[in-house]
């Protein structure tokens, strides 16, 4: 017999294999400059000052962080439950689309035209977590229903996401003249702006609460823990009394409608209109 040792789940233990990891990783990055000549050290103060010595910087960094967090929280609602989805990327393209398409509701003529932001602001996420959670919920229907692979679902479920968005920005969504672009969207839909002189928006107050709501359902609900038992081992969970399907597919939709909100996120905070290729792989980058 021997003794186990002691899981490292303590919140020091934890800080400090993150700071060992990311020092770890820096240190190994350093290496790869060094036979082009590059300094190191001053590289990565560089890469320190345009990220956060200045309001300027330190917003962008804000601005891509914010659809960063919440592909990583739909990552975290699916993997953890044994959902092994990689369809995010296309989630987030369906949920841009669907941004853009409630946003030109506002136009005049529209039947959005006048409505208040604060009534705006939740429809428009509501739509967005909506289209998502069912593009999800097509690879998790297969998954629970029929024990289809969601890797491979989820992947091809990508491109059809890239098709449909070429497609709308090249017929129903497009604006007048030559680009594949959809019409500009209305200032009063944005997402306002955090800090004067800064390119920081709502979109990552969004992506915080969004943080906060999923730690409460993982760790704090009943929900949460059948979803995490799930994803430990399916069997046990069956065996207590848990709908293994219907929790992963559960996670199916909460895993899309995040996602989808990171699409909403940058349509309405940074692009403000729907172009092909806006994903630039932030549904992959996610994951990591």
């Amino acid at each position: 017999l021997q003794r186990r040792l002691p899981p490292t789940d303590s919140p020091l233990a934890l800080a400090l294999i993150t700071m060992l990891s990311v020092l770890a990783a820096l240190f190994i990055g350093g290496l790869l400059m060094i036979p082009f000549g590059a300094n190191p050290l001053h590289a990565y103060l560089q890469l320190f000052e345009a990220g956060f010595a200045t309001w300027r910087g330190f917003g962008f960094t804000l601005v891509k962080a914010a659809p960063l967090i919440l592909v990583g929280l739909a990552t975290i609602c699916a993997w953890r439950t044994g959902f092994a989805f990689l369809g995010f990327e296309g989630c987030l393209l369906v949920g841009a689309a669907a941004a853009t398409w409630t946003a030109m509701q506002a136009l005049p003529g529209g039947f959005l035209e006048g409505l208040p932001y604060y009534l705006f602001l939740p429809l428009v996420i509501m739509i967005s977590m909506a289209s998502g959670a069912f593009w999800s919920g097509i690879v998790g229907l297969f998954k629970s229903r029929f024990g289809g692979n969601e890797v491979i679902t989820s992947l091809m479920m990508n491109y059809v996401a890239i098709f449909l968005v070429q497609y709308l920005v090249s017929g129903p969504l497009r604006a007048p003249g030559d680009l594949p672009v959809s019409p500009r969207l209305p200032q009063e839909t944005w997402l306002p702006n955090l800090f004067e002189g800064s390119r920081a928006h709502l979109g990552i107050v969004i992506a915080l609460l969004a943080s906060f709501l999923v730690w409460v359902l993982l760790l704090k609900s009943r929900v949460g823990y059948e979803l995490i038992i799930t994803g430990l081992n399916p069997k046990a969970a069956r065996y207590g009394g848990i709908n293994v399907g219907s929790r992963q597919l559960l996670a199916s939709f909460l895993a899309g409608g995040l996602a989808a909100m990171a699409g909403m996120v940058d349509i309405l905070g940074v692009q403000h209109r729907l172009v092909d290729g806006l994903a630039e792989g932030t549904g992959f980058i996610g994951i990591v």
